[in-house]
């Protein structure tokens, strides 16, 4: 007999619809106090120079767990910072297309990621980051870039429409609950780049790994186990 917990557990994922748990986290979204920021800003700046080359695979962002010295909202990046993580990441694979000009991007995420923290820290966090940032939140922030964005919401992110995707975007950013069954196992986002004519998947404890379509690499993200919750294609304006 499944217990009350277990219930609950897989209530919210399967049968609230992502856009009302999106308005919530948005609601529940308040910008840290400008004398946090700062300091934190301060000290991610120092702890970002000691660990970057680790937490940096490939060009990318690929090992969270390692940003134990680096404070977003009232938690350790370690835990919450994931957004931050495939905005990031997803300013450099729109970096990587561009024929010329890529530096900005790349300077964000290899020499400055704490002001990308900064940034979001700004714009608001849920709960003072113990819930990370709200989707919004994250697609404002890189439309605020110059950047486009398409945008593909749960029972929506199936296989037809993400490969009708691929046809205009390379870069994409995806939220999804961990698993599907447990909303302990909480909610993560990850930044899934074109390579080639494979797909990859960053922050998501799989550097190196390529699959062979979008929708193989959604599924891969949560290894089969979770749901989608939001995708959103990105491309910078000399793609349009």
């Amino acid at each position: 007999m499944l217990s009350i917990k277990k219930i609950f557990a897989g209530f919210i994922p399967r049968y609230i619809p992502v856009r009302v748990i999106a308005v919530y986290l948005r609601l529940l979204s308040v910008p840290m106090p400008r004398s946090i920021r700062k300091k934190h800003l301060q000290d991610n700046r120092a702890a970002w120079k000691v660990i970057r080359q680790k937490a940096i695979q490939g060009g990318y962002i690929e090992h969270q767990s390692l940003l134990t010295g680096m404070r977003f909202g009232n938690a350790k990046a370690s835990f919450n910072c994931c957004e931050a993580i495939a905005a990031a990441n997803v300013l450099r694979a729109v970096a990587n297309q561009k024929k010329s000009g890529s530096s900005g991007a790349q300077h964000i995420i290899l020499s400055d990621f704490a002001t990308v923290l900064f940034d979001f820290e700004q714009r608001g966090l849920v709960l003072g980051g113990f819930f990370g940032t709200a989707t919004d939140i994250i697609v404002s922030y890189l439309k605020d870039k110059g950047l486009y964005t398409e945008e593909l919401w749960g029972h929506a992110i199936n296989r037809t429409r993400t490969e009708q995707l691929t046809k205009d975007y390379d870069a994409f950013v995806l939220t999804m609950y961990n698993d599907a069954d447990n909303i302990f196992a909480q909610v993560h986002t990850v930044c899934i780049t074109k390579q080639g004519t494979k797909y990859a998947v960053h922050n998501a404890g799989m550097p190196g790994r390529r699959f062979l379509s979008l929708y193989e690499a959604i599924r891969g993200a949560h290894k089969e186990k979770g749901k989608e919750i939001l995708l959103v294609g990105v491309k910078g304006a000399d793609h349009v």
